[in-house]
Formats: structure tokens, C-alpha cells, sequence
């Protein structure tokens, strides 16, 4: 269904990123009223952080490393929690399992990670852990991850960020019950 110009619409250049989630939420709600402008406020805000968030990250610790966001959230996984099943690798990560298998593919032939087949078949089904080698990768670069995300969040108090900490995982474990 095409939509309405009933409603005047500014030019992409002229909105500012403050200002963002208000009028997409308003301009998509004023063709579509059944729609929550408030719900769409959240969803658009939550995204655009975690893309923020990522993209300083990428630039600043992920792309000096050579490994994607994903690679280095693989390797922290299994890095803190190993030997792990690659489907708690996904579930912990926020990897899809898909993603997870390509990135695990791709890190035990670089030598950051070892898996222990139980079967010649199945690598969902064997251990992953991580080598000395992706064990330093990680160690090197968790504080200047560490860094990035402490400027990122620097713009909240610590009851704010302790407030969005606590609605983020809400969020999560309501996903995930």
C-alpha cells in the first residue's frame, strides 16, 4: 500500500540525531495510527545505540585485531567460559549459530581456537577452547574495548547507567524465558 504525503515530511539532512526518533516515529505513525509511537521511540533509539556502539568499537579495537565484532565476542565467550558447546557460544554471544559456525570455522584456522571432536562428523558437538595465541588476542585488546565503552557510557550517571543496565537485561531474560 503506498504511503500517504498527507503529512509534510522534512529532508533527511535537516533532522538531527536528537531529534530522530520523534519524528520517524511520528511521520510512520501518521500513516499507520495503530502503531505505538512510543514502542517504535524505544526500538529505534536501542538500535541505533547498539550500532553506535559497535561501529566505535569496530573502528577503535575490532579492526586492529583483523577479527570482526562477532570474532572478538566469540573468542571473549570462549575465553571466559571454555571448553563451550558452540550453541552456548551463540546463546551467551548473541551470535546467530549460523554466524557462530562460520566464525569458529574461521578462528581454529587461524589457531585462536582448538576443537575437541568427539565425532569426525559433527563440530557442533565438540568443545570449543581457546589457544594461548586467541587467549592474548583477547587480553590485549578487552582494555581498549573496555576503553571505548567507557566513553560511550560516560554520558550517563551511574544510576542511569546501572538503571539501563538493569531494563537491558529485562529485556533480554524476557526473550530468552
Amino acid at each position: 500500500m503506498p504511503r500517504k504525503d498527507h503529512v509534510a515530511r522534512p529532508m533527511p539532512s535537516s533532522i538531527s540525531a536528537k531529534d530522530l526518533d520523534g519524528m520517524l516515529a511520528a511521520t510512520v505513525t501518521s500513516d499507520r495510527p495503530e502503531l505505538d509511537q512510543e514502542i517504535l521511540r524505544a526500538a529505534t533509539n536501542l538500535k541505533r545505540a547498539a550500532t553506535v556502539l559497535e561501529q566505535i568499537e569496530t573502528r577503535n579495537v575490532h579492526n586492529t585485531t583483523g577479527r570482526t565484532s562477532a570474532a572478538f565476542r566469540v573468542l571473549v565467550m570462549t575465553w571466559a567460559f571454555g571448553p563451550i558447546e558452540a550453541k552456548d557460544v551463540s546463546r551467551l554471544s548473541g551470535v546467530s549459530r549460523q554466524a557462530v559456525s562460520g566464525v569458529l570455522a574461521t578462528l581454529e584456522r587461524d589457531g585462536l581456537v582448538s576443537r575437541e571432536r568427539a565425532t569426525k562428523t559433527d563440530k557442533r558437538l565438540a568443545p570449543v577452547t581457546i589457544t594461548d595465541t586467541g587467549q592474548q588476542l583477547v587480553e590485549d585488546n578487552l582494555h581498549r574495548q573496555n576503553e571505548v565503552q567507557k566513553d560511550f557510557f560516560g554520558a550517563l550517571s551511574a544510576d542511569e547507567l546501572g538503571t539501563l543496565i538493569e531494563l537491558l537485561s529485562r529485556l533480554v531474560i524476557a526473550e530468552h524465558d
